[in-house]
């Protein structure tokens, strides 16, 4: 009842007989399910409506012990407990003998998405959740399941993981505070923007993870002290990366676009450059697009998790029986002709594990080997 009111246009993509039929359906199913299969109910609904910021605000309690990527060559484990060392740096191939190819479809069902690049971003993550999995039938006891995996060398193995409550500090094998290997964009991950002079290159590397002033640190004063150090450093390109970018406030970016506007030197056909994926979402997609527009960026790396016409700018409400919260849209943004499902980059790069174990970013080194 409470979405059809509150949402700015609900039924944009969903007929809205055919959502309160689900919604109705999912009601009489009530009495007769679990916890956990009530759970994944809702999710599907909410996912059926098509808006990637209309989503059931639900964070797990216990999970299976994985960290999981999905790269161009499956989802691979990039990390789990020491006593399941052996499937670590393994791709997933199967869960309780359901293959993964069968699984995806079932748990993406659950994800508000409007592009397939969102899916990959969050599948992961839902991948190592229990409830989920036992609510979907994919696995018969929500505390316990069998993986299937394959390693680089083509073996394959099984392994009987059991959830556990990650409240604390788990003994991951892998710090995953570390900088992943020296990898350049994983770096300061938590900084919200930072720079880096790429020595021998000319190139100012510029990282904005999250649309938002930080404390203490104007923005614009960064943006300042920034072209000024890769001016007298002799640098004549910029890569801006927003690989990590889920959001924010959009306006934040402003001064950066004006500097880089003022700046010939800099604001060039192959001297400007943005990094997107799949994690590139609402506010920090917008900069994306306003880069396109404004700047002579070329757009590089994968398609982007958020879609650049869409709705957003969400409040909330809580459901009175769970106690979850709803995300929901009020707004629309109307960013680009036409409607594509994701802002698209000119240069499309694939990222293999096996670029992850050898500390390879080939989306910045595609970039930086253009017109050298």
């Amino acid at each position: 009842s409470e979405l059809p009111r509150r949402h700015i246009n609900l039924f944009a993509k969903i007929p809205e007989a055919e959502f309160l039929a689900a919604a109705a359906s999912l009601k009489a199913s009530l009495p007769a399910s679990s916890q956990e299969e009530i759970l994944a109910g809702v999710m599907k609904l909410i996912a059926s409506i098509g808006d990637s910021h209309t989503a059931l605000g639900y964070w797990p309690r216990r999970l299976f012990p994985l960290m999981v990527y999905w790269y161009d060559d499956g989802l691979w484990i990039r990390n789990t407990l020491p006593e399941y060392r052996e499937i670590l740096n393994c791709r997933i191939t199967a869960v309780e003998g359901r293959s993964i190819e069968d699984v995806i479809p079932a748990l993406a069902d659950l994800i508000p998405h409007e592009n397939h690049s969102q899916v990959r971003g969050l599948l992961p993550g839902l991948l190592a959740d229990p409830s989920l999995l036992h609510g979907l039938k994919v696995i018969p006891r929500p505390g316990a399941a069998r993986f299937t995996v394959r390693d680089a060398a083509g073996v394959e193995r099984t392994a009987d993981l059991r959830a556990a409550s990650f409240s604390g500090q788990p003994a991951w094998i892998e710090d995953p505070n570390a900088a992943d290997s020296g990898l350049l964009y994983l770096k300061n991950r938590r900084q919200d923007y930072w720079f880096e002079i790429l020595g021998g290159s000319a190139t100012l590397y510029f990282q904005y993870n999250s649309c938002r002033e930080t404390p203490g640190r104007p923005f614009a004063a960064f943006v300042g002290g920034m072209f000024a150090a890769a001016e007298e450093a002799g640098a004549n390109r910029v890569v801006v990366d927003l690989r990590l970018n889920g959001g924010g406030n959009s306006e934040v970016f402003r001064p950066f676009i004006d500097a880089l506007k003022s700046r010939p030197a800099f604001n060039r056909r192959g001297n400007v450059f943005v990094l997107i994926g799949r994690r590139t979402f609402s506010s920090a997609l917008m900069n994306a697009v306003d880069l396109k527009k404004e700047t002579a960026a070329i757009l590089a790396g994968e398609p982007t998790g958020g879609k650049p016409n869409h709705f957003g700018e969400i409040q909330r409400f809580r459901l009175p029986g769970s106690g979850l919260f709803v995300s929901y849209s009020t707004k629309y943004f109307k960013q680009v002709d036409g409607d594509p499902a994701s802002l698209e980059p000119e240069v499309r790069v694939a990222v293999n594990f096996a670029d992850h174990r050898s500390s390879r970013d080939p989306v910045l080194e595609a970039v930086l080997a253009l017109n050298r």
